[in-house]
């Protein structure tokens, strides 16, 4: 009679209610961390991307290292997560720049965590989910990096989501619609806007698409038959726009990648 006392909603309750909690404390606990070794190097270089964009692609004297920064090889790397800080604080005039960086921070630490969580409740169940979101919490670097890591956390927090909406996809490969698309090339998108190594993420999705593709059909020898074959074409055409999408948005906030996208 009370659905809501059954073991899963129990277990939902409960994950919801940790997930929560996170979110409130872990920007509390952040804004009082100290300042990383990297972060004034990033900080400034997520400033001149910033600046870049305001001038439209003019190069300057504050803007250079965005396209050509021969000393830290920065402008190699995706700075979406400095870019979105600094704009951040620019918009809102915050004059203590690096604790609401930490802020910010904690939140891509914040859904690292819920997503490792949610990837085990696709899985498994709300109870895998929620002792999976525990255990990530409690891992001593991940929860320390949280608070003033720009790199790390913000990537393998785009790792994690990028394997979930992988996950999603594959579960609706069968009819596979254009919101599945989106998802997918929006979380690699952001993986490859911090770090280029979200290009795996691409890998990983063709891999475990073939892989899948071979257990749906049932054997490798009817996975060529002209019915399986049928399915081939919406696969395939939805890898595609997930590639060129997923590809666009890494790049689309990191100028030495417009410059020359190929």
């Amino acid at each position: 009679r009370y659905s809501f006392l059954a073991e899963e909603s129990f277990y939902r309750m409960k994950f919801f209610a940790f997930a929560l909690i996170l979110l409130t404390g872990m920007p509390i606990a952040a804004y009082n961390s100290g300042i990383s070794g990297d972060e004034f190097v990033q900080y400034k270089q997520g400033k001149a991307v910033l600046n870049w964009f305001m001038n439209f692609g003019e190069v300057n004297d504050q803007n250079r290292t965005a396209v050509e920064d021969p000393k830290t090889l920065l402008h190699l790397y995706g700075s979406s997560f400095d870019l979105v800080t600094a704009a951040f604080n620019k918009m809102f005039s915050i004059e203590n720049e690096y604790e609401w960086r930490h802020v910010i921070n904690s939140l891509t630490g914040w859904l690292l965590i819920l997503f490792c969580g949610l990837l085990a409740v696709r899985i498994k169940s709300w109870r895998a989910g929620l002792i999976a979101m525990f255990l990530v919490f409690i891992s001593p670097r991940i929860l320390g990096h949280s608070w003033n890591n720009p790199k790390d956390i913000p990537f393998a927090m785009s790792y994690i989501i990028g394997l979930y909406y992988i996950l999603n996809y594959l579960r609706n490969i069968t009819q596979i619609k254009f919101k599945h698309v989106l998802l997918v090339a929006m979380a690699i998108g952001i993986s490859i806007g911090i770090r280029i190594g979200g290009l795996l993420l691409f890998a990983y999705l063709g891999l475990f698409t073939g892989l899948y593709y071979l257990i749906i059909s049932g054997s490798l020898v009817k996975a060529f038959s002209p019915e399986n074959l049928k399915r081939l074409k919406p696969i395939f055409t939805s890898l595609g726009g997930i590639f060129v999408l997923g590809y666009i948005a890494g790049i689309i906030l990191w100028p030495y990648a417009l410059i020359d996208p190929i």
